[in-house]
């Protein structure tokens, strides 16, 4: 009996074909038969008898029994559940002989998902089914396993005839066609979101099928009225060549596009509904839903290109601004709207020559993605979006270069340069480059030769494309020669090289222009307004002042002055004024001071700070402005020279002659030591202090005016001191310096020298010295020296005698070779020294008398020293009417001769040292998109060196065949011009905006990110275009550009017939299911028929609980409310169909609670019917 119930459900555990456990299924309700709810679990005894239970001997016989009968009776149908082949093996082994051994049966261990009939791994976890009585039997025996639940399946007949399990039931994935509007056109990725999908027996009908597809659109579309619209239902079918499998990818959203290009669509009508899902031989159904209102004028989607046929794109579609990218949409509009690059990425085989092995690239990331754009922005399926964003686009760049990875203004050429060589390298031809070297001439060659010429620019075209073959180098790449010619032995070299845009220097009036102060060494300060050409260096300025002021240049000496200090040491051999330009050295406001100090050998220059201690303020302050002061290297140890020089200074820069003036004449009256010096020092040789007296006076103290400190150089500059500092550098103090670590120059001066020029002080002493003089002629010193202090401070071979003791007390005899004060002959300090500053600190009743607004001329009232050669150029400027300047002028410009710099100097192979040489640049061969940069920035280094004058250029007609070294037949190189880069503002800042010709229309329209309108050509000849675009009008001048435009041609005519054939076939389509008003109300009809089916209660099916849940129109809010939760567990089940089929994009019916995203996304690709 036990090999007879083996053997009959060994049958039943048979699979069609591989045990395969890829299989969905959803199961919702009763058991009709038995009742039982499969959702719930059914406790089984576990192993208890209770009286009257069968023994599992007698189980057994009655389960083989209840087998044969069911066998005799079996037909297509019946019900069949699903348990696990390990336990059923337990159950028959006669060996075991107690129930507790079996246990209740646990379905968790087959199932992977009950909900879907998801089924484990067969080989891992083998099943069988065995007949409706018998599992009612085990159930009522044995029960389920908590967590398990029943497995229902049906009998079906396979292909040959024979009754098996269905295991494997049919997959169906859901898909919905719907017109968007143009706005969400705009923001739709169609791919964004998975196909819905839910599983059915295959002895279902396609009502059903259609049903269960109405609900779960229903349920998934929330603001869908299944009441209110009408629906049609469509069986589709990918390419035969590739299977069912090659709509796997088809997403759960579909455009109008992408469903017109499916080769196959089945409308399921009504006459078809009662079919069963079995005979449309299939194991997976692409099922596309597709709705409209019942309001008249509605049109069916899958009609939209019957209505709305495809025509050329408009091109007038702006981009929009990602934050600071209008650089890169201005220049994006110039290079879309160049009719030879759109139709190379519009209808081109892009993909066929993009190089991903080529090192310099983008491994074709840049190139895809510009085609990407372009077929956006001329998207024939989307007539009517007005702007793109370019999000994808501009993420790639990014990636690929960090300077537009941000939200920073950038500069449009500079990002056109870099889009264009990312292009070529992408789209590079030449996938090893050869090593090739620059064609030169030889030494022997004529240059003067116009065949050598002629061979040497074909031979570096030819050796430039064995490593650069590309669209971009077909249209964009051109050729210019170079000429340098050497000053000393003219010798000539010529080279050309390859362009693909023509910067052109602008000829326009570029001064420099400001007013300096000068100082000079014997009048009162003035100041001079200079003008230079922009680009001119310091010592062009410096030989300008000179020239101007009449002074000698080696005598000038120029700083920046900020806040009463040195800012910018012009003469520093570290100073930026070695390399910078004079409109980058110094700005608009900067005060520029020219100091005029001759120099000589013997001469060191010192710098000299003012500072006073104003009113309620401990701490000085820097004042006025400072200067320098010229000191003999003999006078560092007099004080009196070192303040002559200064009072000197002074008297120049206050206009305070007067007070100086008597200063001047009251000191140098004291010709010899007074006889009160002769009596504290008697024995010290005065001839030594000659110079002292000759600089003192006896009418005002040493510190008249203002007093002077040394500040070292270690304790603030901008050079390093003294122990570093060459000599004959000019050196001054850090702006930042300290002004309290200075050191009162009388420190540093001897006791006898500080009473040569403190005649005050000496006198305060009188009566002390005398009484002293007395004491030593009486020979009294010794008692007097333990007995009476003194005042005097006296130098000693030490320093000074404190107090007590000083030379004068000392006997008169005591004169031998070591007397102290016979050291005082030859001890004399240098008081500063090179690497140091001298501050003057005034006292502020004295600088304000000083300095007072009273005098004429002083460091704040400047004199004004006339430029008279200025003002005539002046003059003559302003009798000038304004000149118009033309892009033939900038042509003119570029290929003039210049004599390179000492910093660009040429190494000469003639007479083998670098020259300052003559260099020519010269245009020899244009190419088909001419683009020519206006250099309207100067420099990079400030935002005011824009050039704002207006370059007139034509719309039409430029012959550049005048300025071209080559010459060619007359017509060949004509441009028109197709489009204007603008910018509006300075460098750092600013707007982009462009106007381009739309060769769809050939119309002129005005592009400012996303705002497009209309305009005139004639609008873009203005101060703010920045690049212009040319293109040849001859088209086919050359053998790469006529080999270009034959294959563009032969892709447009391609694309024109392509589109034709769409439009036709979209006719014969509507034709074949026909939406007008005698259609609509059959298809009314249809949709009420299946709405009524689903809404209908009470319905009895002959498989019905082999549909995949029952209706939400009549569900109850419990079943309701778990479906919204198994939405909300994103499940994607795939292994849901055999490992034949590719499920990477599918998604269960609960995958929905965040799809409706997914429609508010565009993709940077549309999709276009030639692809």
């Amino acid at each position: 009996m036990d090999e007879q119930l083996t053997q009959s459900t060994e049958v039943n555990s048979h699979r069609k074909g591989e045990c395969s456990d890829n299989n969905d299924s959803q199961y919702d309700g009763v058991n009709e038969k038995t009742g039982m709810d499969p959702d719930k679990s059914m406790p089984g005894n576990i192993g208890t008898h209770i009286e009257g239970s069968m023994s599992l001997a007698d189980q057994r016989e009655t389960l083989s029994k209840m087998h044969d009968v069911s066998q005799m009776h079996a037909k297509e149908g019946d019900k069949l559940y699903v348990i696990p082949s390990s336990w059923f093996d337990k159950f028959l082994n006669p060996d075991i002989k107690e129930e507790a051994a079996l246990g209740p049966i646990n379905t968790s261990s087959i199932c992977r998902d009950y909900d879907n009939f998801i089924l484990a791994d067969y080989n891992s976890n083998p099943y069988l089914s065995v007949p409706q009585d018998i599992y009612e039997k085990l159930m009522e025996w044995y029960g389920l396993a908590p967590g398990s639940k029943t497995l229902e399946t049906v009998l079906i007949k396979d292909e040959q005839d024979q009754l098996v399990p269905e295991y494997d039931r049919c997959y169906v994935r859901i898909h919905l066609l719907k017109n968007w509007t143009g706005a969400q056109q705009q923001r739709v990725t169609p791919g964004a979101r998975k196909p819905l999908f839910f599983t059915i027996s295959k002895l279902g009908t396609l009502k059903m099928v259609m049903q269960k597809c109405l609900e779960i659109v229903g349920d998934h579309e929330p603001d869908l009225d299944l009441r209110m619209n009408q629906f049609r239902m469509w069986q589709v079918e990918g390419p035969q060549n590739f299977g069912q499998s090659s709509l796997s990818s088809l997403p759960y959203a579909v455009d109008a596009m992408t469903f017109a290009k499916l080769p196959v669509k089945h409308r399921l009508r009504p006459e078809s509904f009662e079919k069963i899902v079995k005979d449309l031989e299939t194991s997976v159904l692409d099922l596309v839903a597709e709705y409209k209102s019942s309001r008249s004028g509605a049109h069916w989607p899958s009609s939209h290109f019957y209505y709305n046929k495809l025509q050329p794109p408009k091109g007038t579609v702006g981009l929009s601004n990602l934050g600071n990218s209008c650089y890169m949409n201005s220049a994006l509009q110039c290079l879309v709207h160049i009719p030879e690059l759109k139709d190379y990425f519009l209808y081109g085989n892009v993909e066929r020559e993009i190089n991903t092995s080529n090192p310099l690239g983008y491994s074709g990331h840049i190139a895809r993605n510009f085609a990407s754009l372009i077929k956006s922005l001329f998207d024939e399926q989307s007539p009517t979006i007005l702007s793109f964003s370019p999000r994808t686009f501009k993420s790639t760049l990014g990636l690929h270069n960090p300077m537009f990875a941000g939200y920073l203004q950038q500069d449009s050429q500079e990002f056109l340069a870099f889009l264009l060589d990312g292009l070529h390298e992408d789209l590079n031809r030449i996938v090893d480059k050869p090593f090739v070297e620059k064609p030169e001439l030889s030494a022997d060659d004529d240059v003067n030769d116009s065949r050598i010429i002629s061979a040497l620019a074909k031979e570096t075209k030819e050796k430039h494309k064995l490593r650069n073959d590309s669209v971009i180098n077909d249209l964009f790449t051109g050729l210019y020669k170079s000429t340098l010619t050497c000053p000393v032995c003219n010798k000539v070299s010529v080279t050309f090289d390859p362009f693909s845009d023509l910067t052109l220097p602008l000829p326009v009036d570029s001064f420099w222009n400001t007013k300096v102060l000068i100082f000079p060494q014997n009048s009162p300060p003035c100041i001079l307004e200079v003008e230079l050409s922009k680009g001119s260096t310091y010592q062009d300025l410096k030989c300008y002042v000179a020239k101007a002021a009449n002074m000698n240049s080696e005598s000038l000496i120029g700083a920046e002055v900020f806040n009463h200090a040195f800012y910018n040491n012009y003469e520093s051999a570290t100073s930026n004024s070695n390399y910078l330009p004079i409109n980058d050295l110094a700005s608009e406001g900067d005060t520029i001071v020219f100091y005029e100090i001759p120099r000589h050998e013997n001469v060191t220059i010192f710098p000299v700070l003012n500072t006073k201690i104003e009113k309620g303020f401990r701490s000085p302050r820097m004042f006025g402005y400072p200067f320098f002061v010229a000191l003999d290297k003999d006078d560092l140890d007099c004080y009196g020279s070192i303040r002559d020089q200064l009072e000197k200074h002074y008297a120049n820069l206050s206009g305070d002659f007067a007070s100086f003036s008597k200063l001047a004449q009251s000191r140098g009256s004291v010709e010899c030591p007074s006889e009160l010096l002769k009596k504290k020092y008697p024995n010290v040789d005065f001839s030594h202090y000659k110079k002292d007296f000759e600089n003192t006076s006896f009418d005002h103290p040493m510190d008249h005016l203002f007093s002077i400190k040394i500040l070292n150089g270690r304790s603030g500059m901008i050079q390093p001191p003294s122990s570093v500092v060459e000599p004959s550098e000019i050196w001054v103090p850090d702006p930042r310096v300290d002004l309290n670590a200075t050191t009162e120059i009388t420190t540093l001066m001897n006791n006898l020298t500080k009473d040569i020029y403190d005649h005050p002080n000496l006198m305060n002493q009188k009566d002390e010295i005398e009484e002293y003089f007395m004491l030593m002629n009486q020979d009294q010193v010794s008692d007097k020296i333990d007995s009476s202090p003194s005042h005097m401070d006296v130098d000693t071979e030490n320093g000074a005698i404190e107090n007590t003791q000083s030379c004068a007390d000392l006997p008169l005899g005591a004169t031998g070779e070591d007397s102290a004060c016979n050291k005082l002959d030859s001890v004399r300090p240098i008081l500063i020294d090179h690497g140091q500053a001298i501050i003057c600190q005034w006292d502020n009743d004295a600088a304000f008398t000083v300095f007072s607004n009273e005098f004429e001329f002083s460091w704040d009232r400047p004199a004004e020293l006339r430029n008279s050669e200025l003002e005539a150029v002046k003059d003559q400027r302003n009798k000038q009417t304004q000149k118009i300047i033309t892009i033939e002028d900038c042509l003119d410009l570029f290929s003039k001769p210049e004599i390179l710099g000492t910093a660009d100097s040429w190494f000469c192979p003639s007479c083998r040292e670098h020259r300052q040489a003559t260099k020519q640049i010269q245009l020899w061969d244009t190419p088909q998109v001419l683009i020519m940069h206006l250099k309207r920035f100067e420099n990079r280094h400030s935002f005011s060196d824009k050039i704002t004058d207006v370059i007139t250029f034509p719309i039409s007609g430029l012959d550049m065949s005048g300025h071209l070294a080559c010459k060619k037949d007359n017509g060949q190189d004509v441009y028109d011009l197709v489009a204007v880069d603008n910018h509006y503002g300075g460098l750092g800042g600013g707007h982009y905006t462009a106007y381009a010709k739309n060769s769809e229309d050939n119309k002129w329209y005005y592009f400012d990110d996303s705002r497009v309108t209309e305009t005139d050509p004639e609008r873009s000849v203005s101060e703010a275009a920045y690049l212009l675009f040319y293109r040849r009008r001859v088209q086919s001048s050359t053998t790469e550009t006529a080999k270009l435009q034959e294959q563009l041609e032969f892709w447009r005519n391609e694309h024109k017939l392509t589109t034709q054939k769409f439009n036709d076939q979209q006719v014969e389509f509507y034709q074949e299911n026909p939406s007008d008003s005698g259609e609509e109300e059959q298809e009314a009809e249809d949709t009420a028929d299946v709405q009524k089916a689903g809404a209908c209660t009470g319905i009895t099916h002959s498989v019905a609980s082999l549909e995949v849940g029952n209706s939400p129109l009549d569900s109850s809010p419990e079943e309701n409310d778990r479906r919204r939760k198994l939405r909300l567990l994103h499940k994607n089940y795939r292994s849901a169909l055999p490992n034949s089929y590719d499920l990477s994009s599918s998604a269960t019916s609960s995958d929905i609670s965040d799809a409706g995203e997914g429609l508010l996304v565009q993709s940077d690709e549309p999709s276009s019917p030639n692809l």
